[in-house]
């Protein structure tokens, strides 16, 4: 049983197969004091722009926003245009990978695949050698320019084309994609896959390939997603039709790890790590202020999405767009101690022509952000939760939520977002409005934090701008290592001072004393 069948088994029983619309990378945001090159923030924050998302036409994650990361042209993608005419040939007849039984990209074998509509004549079946189905991702059927595949885009990222010489599809007719053999299969081979299994305990995914035992009753209560559907159909039921619903209206979302506040968030953490987790992104549905800070507090970088859910209402599918959380843990993290700050000649130069505040214009940095970037990441329902949690009207442990503002006279011309935990700093995202005041806000804050004893200041995915003012690549294990450290250690951001301060002070000399 696959881990979207298992998982929809245990969710309900309802079967709205309405569409097939993406999961949408958050947006693709770096979520890193996001500027568009060295000065400017960057990140997909403007996809036209984004170092990740150099060419947004052919992007598999963000080509666009609103639609798949699996789909880049939803209209044109065989897998996802029409739930109708499903990938998976739901009517061979007129199915876009089954409409010529010749031409079939499944069928593996002749004699035994269920894709070839006349298994006898078909022409990509005579050999199973050369199967269509990413034997070659060069040349497959589904596969013929990487750069458009919905599925191939990036063979070593690809749900489905992981490893195409190894594809569960491909490699051997006897060893079919539905995994016939979860002990045999390449998507079944390893238990690593059992950290984002929808349903570990009937999932093909989370078996043990040296016995096909199912190992799910080993995972504790508060990591078993079976333990934990089960408490919200009691709990927390409106999540759950959530959940479903937006599982059977975006397919790939069944790939990535479902969040909840009824996990244990640290252990789920330490399992991605061991499974050696390189996709970053997991998502949920609870879009609260306080389980924001809950994924603050254990180092997600959590921003958010809007997702299409097919529905029925008075007999008619209706499509409604719901909010969704996209927690992020990068593969790789920026990471630098404030005191390796790196500061140009033309920063210390320009520098004393602005002035720095803490916590003085929430609101007017929010509003530079959507100015500069679009609501990208940060819709209207993220930033209501963000403002509870920045006045501290919701509270979870030594989470804060702070904005950094750089002012040239009177006008606010930089700043960004980010939050505090422990001796802990997590640059979010900003703007600048003025050359180089991007760079100036970066190293103007690195001195506070460095000031106020802060160990370690997290900026996100490395981009090249942030290499520039010092900050290295760590894997995610050494940073969470850290993150767990440094987050018990008590800092305190704020600068000493009621009003604005000279940049050059912080800069070039001594902070003064307060008073």
């Amino acid at each position: 049983m696959s881990t979207c069948e298992s998982f929809e088994s245990n969710v309900t029983k309802k079967t709205n197969d309405a569409g097939d619309t993406a999961f949408k990378d958050g947006q693709d945001s770096d979520h890193g004091t996001d500027r568009a090159d060295h000065t400017n923030y960057a990140d997909c924050a403007d996809p036209a722009e984004s170092a990740d998302c150099a060419d947004p036409a052919e992007s598999a994650y963000c080509a666009d926003p609103a639609e798949s990361a699996y789909c880049a042209d939803p209209a044109e993608s065989a897998d996802c245009a029409d739930p109708a005419e499903s990938a998976d040939c739901a009517d061979p007849a007129e199915s876009a990978d089954c409409a010529d039984p010749a031409e079939s990209a499944y069928c593996a074998d002749p004699a035994e695949s269920a894709y070839c509509a006349d298994p006898a004549e078909s022409a990509d079946c005579a050999d199973p050698a050369e199967s269509a189905d990413c034997a070659d991702p060069a040349e497959s059927a589904d596969c013929a320019d990487p750069a458009e595949s919905a599925y191939c885009a990036d063979p070593a990222e690809s749900a489905y084309c992981a490893d195409p010489a190894e594809s569960a599809d491909c490699a051997d007719p006897a060893e079919s994609a539905d995994c016939a053999d979860p002990a045999e299969s390449a998507d079944c081979a390893d238990p690593a896959e059992s950290a984002y299994c929808a349903d570990p305990a009937e999932s093909a995914d989370c078996a043990d390939p040296a016995d096909g035992a199912d190992h799910s009753d080993e995972l504790e209560d508060d990591v078993n997603i079976n333990k934990i559907v089960k408490r919200m159909s009691i709990e927390d039921p409106e999540a759950l039709e959530k959940v479903y619903n937006l599982i059977k209206s975006n397919s790939c979302l069944k790939y990535y790890p479902l969040l909840t506040p009824y996990h244990n968030i640290k252990k789920t953490i330490d399992i991605l790590i061991k499974e050696n987790y390189e996709h970053e992104n997991t998502w949920c549905v609870h879009c609260d202020a306080r389980f924001i800070s809950q994924l603050f507090y254990e180092g997600f970088i959590p921003v958010a999405s809007k997702q299409k859910s097919y529905q029925m209402e008075n007999e008619e599918i209706i499509v409604v767009k719901e909010n969704v959380l996209i927690p992020k843990l990068h593969y790789i993290r920026s990471c630098m101690h404030p005191s390796e700050i790196h500061i140009s000649k033309k920063v210390k130069k320009k520098c004393k022509h602005f002035y720095v505040t803490i916590n003085k214009d929430f609101d007017g940095v929010i509003k530079g952000i959507v100015e500069k970037h679009g609501h990208n990441w940060l819709y209207p329902f993220i930033q209501d939760e963000f403002k509870k949690i920045h006045n501290r009207s919701v509270t979870y442990k030594n989470v804060q939520l702070h904005s950094v503002e750089l002012w040239y006279d009177n006008e606010l011309v930089a700043g960004e977002i980010g939050n505090t935990v422990g001796s802990i700093y997590t640059s979010l995202t900003g703007f600048q409005r003025r050359n180089c005041a991007g760079t100036i806000q970066l190293c103007v804050l690195a001195k506070i934090l460095e000031q106020q004893k802060f160990q370690l200041w997290d900026l996100g995915m490395l981009l090249p701008y942030k290499k520039d003012i010092g900050s290295k690549e760590i894997p995610m294990k050494e940073f969470f290592d850290k993150h767990r450290a440094f987050k018990h250690q008590h800092a305190e951001f704020k600068v000493p001072f009621t009003e604005k301060l000279n940049c050059s002070t912080l800069i070039k000399g001594p902070i003064p004393n307060e008073g």
